[in-house]
């Protein structure tokens, strides 16, 4: 067995060329750090990147799927993508808001920010913070597949999603957490 360094506190454990297992800690709470991936709102207003990781923009940027950009990305593999909100109301810790996932978007089309070539395990869900619960942030993490045409386990629920345990289950199916991104949201009225 051998370790392999990841980002923020994530355990990757690859047993053997042809697996690998993904821990990641309860209280994941941020992805700045996890460097390169770029989201862009729909309207192309709204760019978030490492440069901006964590700040405050309207949720009506976000009103519509953005765009994902992964410049990095190898062309020969495939990924899937994971939005979710740490800052739900009534969550407990480690518990999350999940927003969106999407598996198998080919490397290719990640590099051009155009995922459509992926599948949608749960579809986009716009921020919408209620209001009196401040400010909340909106995680996206890309994960490099270990095979593609995967098939994740759709989650019964977005409230009170179990992140680490979900991406414990999906045993085998992760090699790497490759990048991730993050920006927060308010009420607005």
């Amino acid at each position: 067995m051998r370790v392999v360094a990841c980002f923020l506190s994530l355990l990757c454990v690859c047993v053997a060329e042809e697996s690998c297992s993904y821990q990641l800690p309860d209280d994941f709470k941020t992805a700045c750090g996890l460097l390169n991936l770029k989201v862009t709102s729909a309207s192309g207003h709204t760019l978030v990147d490492d440069s901006n990781c964590d700040q405050l923009f309207s949720k009506a940027e976000f009103s519509t799927k953005p765009e994902i950009k992964y410049t990095a990305a190898n062309t020969g593999k495939q990924y899937s993508l994971v939005m979710v909100d740490p800052d739900a109301p009534n969550h407990k810790e480690g518990q999350y808001w999940l927003h969106w996932i999407i598996a198998n978007i080919k490397g290719s089309d990640l590099k051009d920010g155009n995922i459509s070539s992926g599948d949608q395990v749960i579809g986009y869900h716009p921020p919408g913070p209620p209001k009196g619960t401040g400010e909340h942030r909106y995680i996206f993490l890309l994960f490099e597949q270990h095979h593609t045409n995967i098939q994740l386990t759709k989650p019964e629920t977005r409230p009170r999603f179990p992140l680490a345990k979900w991406i414990s289950e999906q045993e085998g199916l992760f090699c790497h957490l490759v990048a991730g991104i993050q920006f927060r949201a308010q009420f607005e009225e």
